[in-house]
């Protein structure tokens, strides 16, 4: 159950970009705010040399005056004094992150990414993806419009989505959240949370299964008269719509409206396409990253989306399943 929001700033406009929905979330759903400031470096200092250092200090003031504008300017503030906290951390920022949400159980941490086209660790900045490799808990992802703001764009500017569109029409209307699958039990570690989720905003919860029938008629066996591509995605087509059925019935159990679509050709294209299409709040997704420390991944699936849209992304962590006993236990339709 979500109750707790962990939102991370280091005091740039990227990180800041964030805000707007972590707030609207947390306002709709009477969830617990604390922002994070992580002072970098190598070695903890001492701890009365931590407290009084300027570096610490400057921090501090940083997010008492982020926290004074959410909780008092206008006639309506953009949260309550008592459902937002502050915390100034020192070491490396991913380790710190990762280490804070577990110790304090939060539910959800936000995150902006570089949104650059280069590199994977470019494009998602290092810290979000070491965030990404070794957190347990979903991640909302937000990809910003402007990489670089003008001189005079303020904080206000920021919570208003000035040139943001996704983060004005976040939540605002008639809530829709789009759940690619994959017909495995891994991508179906996204239910619980997309289940609570469209149920408690009211939503409208798009069950996305992405066929690709290239691929599916590549990976069958050689038989006499061969398979033609055409056959291959209907049967694929019906094997889709039989499994979001039973994903569609475990959602009507949790008291959640969805809606199974079935799509063919290469998965991030349709993904993309249908989310441009349909303008959801938000897409959600089960992933995983992989690779040593240093030289972090994710699937090129989950990276690709990332790249060609500026829809915010909630990354579930996939389970790691290791015995067939654990994968049968774990599964849920």
């Amino acid at each position: 159950m979500l109750k707790k929001i962990l939102v991370p700033v280091d005091g740039s406009t990227l990180s800041e970009k964030v805000l707007p929905y972590a707030l609207k979330l947390a306002a709709r759903l009477g969830l617990q705010v604390t922002l994070l400031r992580v002072i970098e470096g190598k070695h903890n200092p001492e701890k009365e040399a931590f407290e009084t250092s300027s570096t610490t200090q400057a921090a501090r003031t940083y997010l008492a005056r982020v926290s004074e504008y959410l909780t008092s300017h206008g006639e309506v503030p953009f949260i309550s004094a008592d459902r937002l906290e502050t915390k100034v951390l020192h070491g490396d920022p991913a380790e710190v992150i990762c280490r804070y949400a577990t110790e304090e159980n939060f539910d959800l941490v936000t995150m902006t990414t570089h949104g650059q086209p280069q590199t994977q660790q470019y494009f998602m900045g290092s810290v979000t993806l070491k965030v990404l490799h070794q957190l347990k808990v979903p991640v909302l992802l937000v990809r910003p419009y402007w990489q670089t703001t003008p001189a005079n764009y303020g904080l206000s500017d920021t919570l208003a989505c000035m040139n943001e569109p996704f983060g004005k029409k976040f939540l605002a209307n008639g809530v829709r959240l789009v759940l690619p699958l994959d017909m495995t039990e891994k991508a179906e570690a996204s239910l619980e949370l997309s289940f609570e989720l469209a149920q408690k905003l009211d939503g409208t919860l798009y069950l996305l299964k992405v066929n690709n029938p290239a691929f599916d008629l590549a990976s069958q066996p050689l038989a006499g008269g061969g398979q033609t591509l055409s056959g291959l995605d209907l049967v694929k087509r019906d094997e889709a719509n039989l499994y979001l059925q039973q994903i569609e019935n475990l959602a009507e159990k949790n008291e959640v409206e969805a809606v199974k679509i079935v799509l063919s050709g290469t998965p991030a294209t349709e993904i993309i396409a249908f989310a441009e299409l349909m303008e959801p709040d938000a897409l959600i997704m089960a992933t995983h990253t992989f690779g040593e420390e240093d030289q972090v991944r994710m699937p090129s699936l989950t990276h690709e989306v990332m790249r060609r849209s500026h829809l915010p992304v909630i990354m579930v962590p996939m389970p790691r399943l290791a015995t067939p006993e654990v994968q049968n236990n774990a599964a849920l339709v």
